[in-house]
């Protein structure tokens, strides 16, 4: 499939919490990497797979972006299967993933294998740490007032999310999204 710009987030709400910005500016294919197996399993079906998505599909209707979503089980999220799956985007413009930060194990996965399919045309974004749920970095993306409102009202969409993971929320709201110095050139 061929596609100007690319978004990557590995879990349903990454999107929104990490890039809201991005997706605000370059309207890129948003693709959720993983489906909330875990979650599902833990919580139950108010947590789960179909809620997850319609909360990202709700989101990404604000954000202004379309969406397509992977269906690898959080279970199951291994480089190679993903470099197979990431394969078939043929990209001309940006990708953007999670930075290698050993935060998420599985935001890392996502992180390497862009970096093995698409290399130096991939902008990294900053999550969190195991240290710091607040993204850092180099380069802050400053929103506007009218993009951190829609950032606002996209993170409300995830309801399941906000009763389970409240303060992954609360680490994100009311500041800058951020992406890592070498980029500089690329976000602009």
């Amino acid at each position: 499939m061929k596609i100007k710009n690319l978004l990557l987030a590995p879990h349903n709400d990454d999107e929104a919490l990490f890039t809201s910005y991005i997706i605000l500016k370059f309207k890129p294919l948003v693709v959720i990497v993983t489906d909330a197996v875990k979650h599902e399993l833990k919580f139950g079906s108010m947590s789960g797979i179909m809620v997850r998505r319609k909360e990202s599909e709700e989101a990404m209707k604000i954000l202004g972006a379309k969406i397509e979503f992977l269906g690898i089980p959080d279970t199951g999220l291994y480089i190679d299967n993903l470099v197979v799956n990431l394969e078939d985007f043929e990209v001309t413009g940006k990708v953007f993933a999670p930075a290698l930060q050993q935060g998420h194990p599985d935001h890392d996965v996502v992180s390497l294998a862009a970096d093995k399919v698409w290399g130096d045309k991939v902008i990294y974004y900053s999550t969190y740490t195991k240290e710091n749920l607040t993204p850092e970095g180099a380069l802050a993306i400053i929103p506007t007032k009218k993009e951190e409102d829609l950032k606002n009202k996209a993170l409300a969409c995830y309801i399941s999310q906000l009763k389970i993971n409240k303060p992954h929320f609360d680490a994100v709201k009311g500041k800058p999204e951020f992406y890592f110095e070498k980029y500089e050139e690329d976000i602009d």
